[in-house]
């Protein structure tokens, strides 16, 4: 759904988190430098050191039905949340509009403030974002902002204020925003594919883990591995817990064989009932290791 070359955010979300992302060999931010390991989203408690290197950042737009990942890199940032919001409301790049991916957030829209208390994260934003659009303009710009912010391990609901003033609900159809959202609300905008581990820039070993949630055909997800040049390490695929009209989780651990570290690919889709065609794709650029 998006080229190799933008990348997710690998670490927890908050304006005044004190501590900088763990920043890999690859141009790709990763949560661990330990080649096997899964990398979680999460921060160390404390760190002395300045951030350096670049900031891997999930943004969220739509396809026009639904809600479509972007992956942005940015200068190194101990406020990844704030970074991801603001590239949310500069909209999508040229090339991305080209893919068809566009955005319910109207322009104008400002970031006043982002805070994170006890896994709620609070969002302040200019009252631009409240004009304009009926209830699935209203439900598709807020789907976009959750799924934005809950990217980090550290956010489990969304709550939104305009101009310092928390909002009870949005649009003349009223959105309920009363309390924190959360992806699930918003079920009806989730993409077919939706991969939440390992993070795009990740180094991935023989026996990670890929996981995430889909509802595709026959629950049937497929999985390839690509190396630097575009060679196929891996071909395989595994089954969600539930498919074809509702939502299941999957997992599968790869296998594949590499004698060199490089920059590589994961695809994730779902084969066509009627060809066999990728369908869906969602391309995680990653570090391969041995």
């Amino acid at each position: 759904m998006a080229a190799a070359a933008f990348v997710m955010v690998l670490a927890a979300c908050g304006d005044d988190d004190p501590v900088p992302v763990a920043v890999e060999e690859s141009p790709f931010a990763s949560a661990s430098s330990s080649p096997a390991a899964e990398p979680t989203g999460s921060l160390p408690e404390e760190s002395p050191a300045e951030p350096e290197g670049e900031t891997g950042l999930e943004v969220w737009f739509h396809d026009g039905e639904r809600v479509a990942v972007a992956y942005r890199a940015v200068p190194a940032t101990r406020a990844p949340g704030r970074a991801a919001m603001e590239q949310l409301l500069a909209g999508p790049t040229s090339e991305e509009a080209a893919e068809g991916m566009g955005t319910q957030a109207p322009e104008g829209t400002r970031l006043l403030g982002l805070s994170i208390t006890d896994g709620i994260a609070t969002v302040d934003l200019s009252r631009d974002f409240e004009s304009g659009g009926g209830a699935v303009s209203m439900s598709m710009r807020l789907a976009q902002v959750v799924y934005t912010l809950t990217q980090f391990d550290t956010v489990h609901g969304v709550l939104f204020d305009i101009e310092g003033e928390h909002v009870e609900s949005f649009g003349g159809e009223g959105v309920d925003t009363s309390e924190p959202l959360q992806r699930s609300d918003f079920a009806d905008y989730a993409p077919p594919i939706v991969v939440t581990a390992p993070r795009p820039g990740a180094r991935v070993s023989p026996g990670a883990e890929v996981r995430g949630d889909a509802d595709v055909f026959e629950a049937t997800v497929s999985l390839r591995v690509l190396d630097a040049d575009g060679n196929e390490l891996l071909d395989t695929f595994t089954t969600a817990t539930c498919g074809s009209g509702c939502r299941g989780t999957y997992a599968k651990r790869l296998r594949f064989a590499i004698q060199t570290e490089q920059d590589g690919v994961i695809e994730v889709y779902s084969a066509s009932a009627e060809d066999g065609s990728p369908q869906h794709v969602v391309r995680l650029p990653v570090r391969l290791v041995p």
